[in-house]
């Protein structure tokens, strides 16, 4: 993937990189098997809450503790577990979603005044679906953006 941009800051597409950029995160990133990882972590932190607001007020265990004992009389830590689960499968998920620019640097060439654009020293924002806005800094991103909407 290529584009040529003949200023900076420049307004310019990359056909199908949005595309491209959601293939290779799911290929990556096996998005099915984090689902479920965070459907029953969240499962498991609702029914401990469950378990601690309805559960009984005393607990007497002679013997080994069974599975329903144990929860029981732990549902705090279970909560806590499941809550930590959920966060961090979710915090995983989503940081690797804002990875786009990371692939962009690596899969998609620049050409700036005839040479690849090293992108040190420049800010790159996602305009809209395959589109992007280049410049030198975070301002000049938005005083662009803000004259493309007056214009049109």
């Amino acid at each position: 993937m290529n584009a040529t941009i003949k200023s900076i800051p420049s307004k310019f597409t990359v056909v199908n990189f949005t595309a491209n950029y959601k293939a290779h995160f799911n290929a990556s990133l096996n998005v099915a098997i984090w689902t479920v990882i965070v459907a029953a972590s969240a499962l498991l932190t609702l029914s401990a809450i469950f378990t601690s607001l309805t559960g009984p007020d005393s607990l007497y265990i002679r013997g080994d503790m069974s599975l329903t004992q144990f929860w029981q009389l732990y549902p705090g830590p279970i909560a806590t577990i499941g809550f930590l689960l959920t966060y961090g499968c979710t915090q995983l998920v989503s940081i690797n979603k804002s990875y786009w620019e990371v692939y962009f640097i690596n899969h998609v060439e620049v050409i700036y005044k005839g040479e690849k654009l090293d992108f040190n020293g420049y800010e790159l924002r996602m305009y809209d679906k395959d589109k992007f806005i280049i410049a030198k800094n975070n301002q000049q991103i938005n005083d662009f953006i803000f004259q493309l909407n007056n214009a049109s």
